[in-house]
């Protein structure tokens, strides 16, 4: 067990649980804050998912080449360089079927009309608990 770093991208290698071992779906969590991405990414392998972290949207398109099958993105909308619809878009080319699970903040301007979501997606709002955030992409990956 251990971490292998790559450009903005981190991954880590850990035992899944026994009981953990059906679900072994991959989640890609693309957010700005360090503290945010390790919290996220402990809440979900602690419940047997399989994750990369990216901070901006770069790393997360060169995450995408380094796993095998993408289940799920999420990111935080408002990235620096590429907004998350875009990302979204870009890496659902390279992994169809991709859910997104979008985080935002009441003040995010997200994307004017929620029609704008496909049947893939979902919203959560920040701050949520991990717990939380597993129940929701549990739900999404249902």
């Amino acid at each position: 067990m251990g971490d292998v770093l790559y450009a903005a991208t981190q991954f880590r290698t850990r035992t899944v649980p026994e009981e953990s071992r059906g679900r072994r779906s991959t989640v890609l969590l693309v957010d700005p804050d360090p503290a945010t991405l390790a919290a996220m990414e402990q809440a979900l392998r602690d419940e047997g998912f399989v994750t990369a972290t990216a901070f901006d949207g770069a790393g997360a398109l060169a995450a995408s080449h380094r796993v095998g099958t993408l289940n799920l993105l999420v990111t935080n909308v408002q990235m620096a360089q590429m907004h998350a619809l875009e990302l979204a878009e870009v890496l659902r080319r390279r992994h169809p079927g991709l859910q997104v699970l979008y985080m935002t903040t009441s003040e995010d301007e997200l994307f004017g009309e929620r029609l704008l979501l496909s049947g893939d997606d979902d919203v959560i709002e920040k701050p949520f608990s991990g717990g939380e955030l597993v129940d929701a992409v549990s739900s999404l990956l249902r």
